[in-house]
């Protein structure tokens, strides 16, 4: 009598996430995108199937803030890095490595979880007195984009006024709409944001208004001693 019998082993699947936080906050962010690459050349049965800093995937993180990487990934070392910022964030350098094991004949997926934070752009706005250079209350001013939609509008103060998450690389524009009481209106101010976490500055100087009286006669000479009131 013979019998035979069939056992079938699931191979443990392997699962890797990328969750993108605001640094400053630590809201979590759509829209940022990253790359999966092995970090060492990863053999099965002798072969090498992976070799060392082969991308294998991508992922982008979605409304949750999380990356899914959903390729069937071996076990081996693994590095993970940010190939695209989101929108209104400084890129990261940052490379986080992971190492993917058997963890038991109990644990149908592997689940490894990695978080990656990014500053927010920030540009600092200041309205100053061309002659001191201090700040210019009462100025109401406006920022828009290459499309002409504001992204934000102001009355400036005593002190700068912020505007955080503009777009890397984009072109925006500071327009003075109404200026301050006995000041002339500035031209606009066209500038592009960098990429970078540290605070970009753009000043717009007002300067005063000035009128010319002159006392003449007929003739068109000036005329002194002629008593004059504003």
């Amino acid at each position: 009598v013979v019998e035979s019998v069939e056992f079938i082993n699931e191979r443990q699947k392997v699962e890797i996430s990328v969750e993108k936080q605001d640094a400053e906050n630590g809201s979590t962010i759509a829209g940022a995108e990253f790359g999966l690459y092995a970090k060492e050349d990863i053999k099965a049965g002798g072969k090498v199937i992976v070799k060392a800093d082969e991308q294998l995937c991508t992922a982008v993180t979605g409304e949750d803030g999380t990356a899914i990487f959903e390729q069937n990934l071996p076990f081996g070392s693994y590095y993970i890095k940010e190939l695209q910022a989101p929108d209104g964030f400084v890129s990261s350098d940052e490379i986080i490595e992971v190492t993917v094991s058997y963890q038991g004949q109990d644990v149908e997926v592997v689940r490894l979880k990695e978080i990656f934070k990014n500053q927010p752009t920030t540009v600092e706005f200041r309205k100053s007195d061309l002659t001191t250079g201090e700040e210019l209350p009462g100025a109401k001013l406006e920022v828009t984009d290459q499309d002409g939609t504001v992204v934000d509008e102001w009355t400036s103060g005593t002190e700068p006024h912020i505007i955080k998450e503009l777009e890397v690389g984009k072109e925006y524009t500071l327009t003075e709409t109404l200026p301050a009481d006995g000041y002339v209106t500035a031209e606009s101010i066209t500038f592009t944001v960098e990429n970078t976490a540290e605070v970009q500055k753009v000043e717009m100087k007002d300067d005063v208004t000035k009128v010319e009286i002159s006392k003449t006669d007929i003739s068109g000479k000036e005329l002194p001693g002629a008593k004059m009131t504003v």
